[in-house]
């Protein structure tokens, strides 16, 4: 809209093809299921509040696939979860969101977090959703198609863009420290 060209298109991916409920309780239509879906630029995975309840061997391989073709792999919130189990992450830090990020370490113990709100590292991206989301977003468009795009669609949004290392919360010095996750406290105590 604000460039005057059709510039980028969506479309919805299921595992089925069929619609999917968010945790908010709305309702999204797939254009696709995983085993028919076009070749993208990026693949922007959306978990839940329960984000391992759907990572199936079929969300697993399409992330493997897209990735291997060359989409960059985005995930938010939770999605991290998702990349991780498909083992696309390797020895990168991830962004999870704050209250996800003891989880994520005990379903993946060897894995790092990062107290910020996006990264962006070569062929995968981890955003800690809510606002971030637009923050990471105005970032590719600005890498994509410029910055006086991304400023443009900053100003529409009446956003004022944030760098991706901002923290994801202000209130608390301590929530940069990432906590031990519960596999970790419990190896520990068995050492000792």
């Amino acid at each position: 809209q604000n460039s005057g060209q059709h510039l980028f298109e969506w479309i919805m991916i299921s595992d089925s093809g069929d619609s999917v409920r968010a945790s908010n309780g709305m309702w999204i239509a797939a254009n696709h299921d995983l085993a028919n879906f076009p070749r993208c630029d990026f693949l922007v995975v959306l978990e839940g509040n329960l984000p391992t309840q759907n990572i199936s061997a079929s969300v697993r391989g399409a992330l493997r696939n897209a990735y291997r073709h060359g989409s960059m792999i985005i995930g938010v919130d939770t999605g991290a979860f998702a990349i991780a189990a498909a083992g696309l992450t390797g020895d990168r830090e991830a962004v999870v969101h704050w209250e996800a990020v003891s989880s994520y370490l005990e379903h993946f113990p060897a894995a790092e977090t990062k107290n910020q709100i996006y990264f962006i590292d070569r062929q995968l991206a981890f955003c800690a959703g809510g606002v971030a989301t637009l923050d990471i977003m105005l970032d590719l468009i600005g890498r994509l198609r410029g910055a006086s795009l991304a400023k443009e669609v900053a100003n529409a949004l009446i956003h004022t863009p944030r760098e991706g290392t901002h923290p994801q919360r202000t209130d608390d010095d301590a929530i940069g420290e990432t906590q031990p996750s519960l596999s970790h406290r419990i190896v520990a105590l068995m050492e000792d």
